[in-house]
């Protein structure tokens, strides 16, 4: 029951997701002078989630194929059940804080934003801020509703002046078993905003005008990730920003008057390079002229990157599936890591910690082994891959109640084959090797079996090939298909604005993943949902069009790497 309190303001959330979860809601105009959320947090925000427009993103939404997914006619009666049942919700919230869900739909007319902000310095404290606009009597009666379970449960309410501005106080009851010891409050014109100390709320109060230079919106890192992440000029339907290392530091020094050796966490982040991790964050916006949604992220690190970081090197080249790779498959995955880079990271750090040629002396120690194949990992292994790296998935097979290994096929770089072939046929030589061989088309396949499954391996030309289907395997091995991934029409309409260089490209069909979820669930017993009827569901060829291919890629930067994806629009 000590947490009562949160429920008002855990149904303004809901009310921002019913917002746009149902088609066809009105909204306020936009307003292009609207001060936005990162204008009024201070530089010290470590978290940051926000939707600048919930109005705008919610007829986004209604654009893209999840709306037209729930006004698809054949759904409809299965949504009348869920409609009926939200009906009876709607009543007992009523009943316990005074407000229905239709109130609560319509509650967020602006912006909803949540952060977490070092304030006061070595306390973290989290803050969320909501325009309802004209929606005040609906504001008014959860506030009212928060007010009284406070003080039900204890709370010492107080107000304080900030500025002009009348802040609400309440410090909380529950001593050392409530990590939450303060909840603050203010509102203006229709918005609200909260936070876990004062601090945090007087930081944003000071703000409020909108024309500090001491902003989260100023602060180099998240400045730069946006603009990466910006969608031409139009402000992105929503973003987010993380600044992990500093939520370590920041938590850190919470804890550390009680435990002094968590400090000696913070010491280990410039050894292991993870200092360089500044932040990363991005935008999405659904239902575009172009595309069903495109999202993009940026992850920004200090340059040079070291330590952890530096296994992270993926050049940008020309990636294009191969053509042993089928149309039909459920994702493909090519990439192309600076195989030398990661290792040199791997070496670096290893040898802080163990000395000098530690690494060395190990991998030395497996080569000179006699009841080993005497191969060395870094000489015959490591220094004969190319960095290329293509995954194949395809189409899951079974029910979820019986889940099996995926079918997919992985392509290992190589720089000489023919010298990996010697090694593969050397290591299986060796006593206690767990596998088989058999000839396929002038190629060794050595086969592993793995419960119900067998992992499949061969050299086929320059590639190193894994797979858990013999199908997969032996078309990768041919090197074609009938009908490739990359002349498909899905593929070629996804990857059309992709730049010709990049370090990650992948293309996925969920309609397989989707379609088994979909099964399960309108065969699940109807007893189970309480007056929804799965059997109303409508076959998966009816809605079957709403779950349209995606495709993403990554491109370095000179302050980290951009990760941008795309999903093609449902057919009309």
């Amino acid at each position: 029951m000590r947490t009562l309190w949160l429920r008002p303001f855990v149904l303004l959330l809901a009310g921002l997701s019913a917002g746009f979860a149902l088609p066809g809601s009105t909204w306020a105009a936009d307003d292009d002078d609207a001060i936005v959320a990162e204008q009024l947090l201070p530089p010290e925000t470590l978290v940051f989630l926000s939707v600048p427009d919930v109005p705008a993103l919610a007829e986004a939404m209604n654009d893209s194929a999840y709306g037209r997914l729930l006004a698809e006619p054949k759904l409809q009666p299965f949504l009348d059940d869920v409609k009926a049942k939200l009906k009876e919700v709607s009543a007992k919230l009523k009943e316990e804080v005074g407000v229905t869900l239709e109130e609560l739909e319509k509650l967020p007319q602006g912006e909803i934003t949540f952060a977490v902000v070092e304030k006061p310095a070595r306390k973290m404290a989290a803050v969320l801020m909501l325009d309802a606009g004209d929606q005040t009597e609906t504001l008014d009666k959860l506030v009212a509703k928060m007010d009284e379970a406070l003080v039900a449960q204890g709370a010492d309410h107080s107000t304080q002046e900030v500025g002009e501005v009348e802040v609400h106080v309440y410090k909380l009851a529950g001593g050392d078993d409530n990590p939450i010891k303060t909840l603050a409050y203010f509102t203006d014109e229709g918005y609200i905003v909260l936070a876990t100390e004062v601090a945090a709320l007087k930081s944003v109060i000071e703000r409020w005008t909108g024309d500090s230079e001491e902003t989260l919106a100023k602060q180099e890192v998240f400045s730069y990730i946006q603009k990466k992440c910006a969608n031409g000029e139009e402000e992105p339907l929503t973003k987010f920003f993380i600044n992990p290392i500093g939520l370590v530091q920041a938590g850190i020094g919470m804890v550390q008057g009680q435990n002094p050796q968590a400090g000696l966490v913070l010491g280990m982040l410039p050894i292991l390079g993870l200092d360089h991790l500044k932040g990363f964050g991005g935008s999405m916006n659904p239902g575009n002229d172009d595309y069903d949604y495109d999202a993009k992220t940026f992850i920004y690190a200090d340059q040079p990157v070291s330590g952890v970081l530096g296994v992270f090197n993926f050049p940008a080249v020309e990636q294009v599936p191969p053509a042993w790779v089928p149309e039909d498959v459920a994702s493909f995955t090519g990439m192309n890591w600076s195989v030398e880079e990661a290792y040199s990271a791997v070496e670096t750090i290893v040898d802080q910690f163990q000395g000098p040629g530690a690494l060395q002396r190990v991998l030395d120690g497996f080569a000179d082994d006699s009841d080993g194949p005497q191969i060395h990992p870094k000489k015959d292994i490591i220094d004969q891959l190319s960095g290329a790296i293509q995954v194949v998935t395809g189409a899951p097979k079974g029910e979820l109640d019986n889940p099996q290994i995926p079918l997919m096929a992985i392509s290992v770089g190589l720089k000489d084959g023919a010298q990996v072939k010697k090694t593969l046929a050397k290591a299986a030589k060796t006593d206690g090797f767990p596998g088989k061989t058999r000839q396929f088309e002038d190629h060794t396949v050595y086969e592993v079996e793995q419960g119900d499954s067998t992992l499949s391996l061969a050299v086929a030309g320059n590639s190193l090939l894994f797979a858990t289907d013999v199908v997969l395997l032996e078309t990768a091995i041919r090197g074609k298909t009938a009908k490739p991934l990359a002349a498909s029409a899905a593929y070629k309409s996804l990857t059309k604005t992709f730049p010709r260089k990049v370090s990650l490209l992948s293309f996925q069909r969920s309609e397989g993943q989707v379609k088994m979820l979909y099964d399960t669930l309108r065969n699940r017993d109807n007893d189970e949902l309480e007056g929804i009827d799965l059997k109303k569901l409508p076959e998966w060829s009816v809605i079957a069009k709403y779950f349209q291919p995606q495709g993403s890629y990554a491109i370095p930067d000179k302050k980290g790497a951009l990760f941008v994806g795309f999903a093609l629009g449902a057919d009309e």
